[in-house]
């Protein structure tokens, strides 16, 4: 801050004076409950309507209610295509479980095979090991 020069530090007192200044401007308004006009945008608790439904509240009601309902018909029919294809999912789900579970089976029946396979192979190699 020290090695600033004079012009710089000028700059920045009045850059800060018109923060000041606008902030100040900003809660003398909300205390005399004034709402700062943006179009389309929320302050607090207040909400500023555009200028188009300025005139008359009773045309943002209705086009508010109209695309409310028009949402809910968009998510219903959403909602069913979701649950048609979970039921085509699930149903390729169930018989690829079926046709896992039936692998196993006939998987398991080999391990059992061989493995009956495999100690008669140990016996006959031990006992040819042992008798050279």
């Amino acid at each position: 801050m020290m090695l600033k020069s004079v012009p710089d530090m000028q700059a920045d007192f009045l850059t800060r004076s018109l923060l000041l200044e606008e902030n100040y401007e900003d809660v003398m308004g909300q205390l005399d409950g004034k709402v700062k006009e943006k179009d389309g945008e929320s302050c607090g608790n207040n909400v500023v309507l555009p200028n188009a439904y300025a005139a008359t509240f009773h045309r943002f009601v209705t086009d508010s209610s109209h695309s409310l309902a028009d949402h809910s018909l968009l998510m219903k029919e959403e909602n069913k295509k979701m649950a048609t294809i979970f039921a085509k999912y699930e149903a390729i789900w169930t018989d690829n479980m079926k046709d896992l579970r039936q692998q196993a089976v006939l998987i398991e029946n080999q391990i059992i095979k061989l493995s009956g396979k495999l100690a008669k192979f140990n016996c006959y190699v031990i006992h040819d090991s042992d008798s050279d």
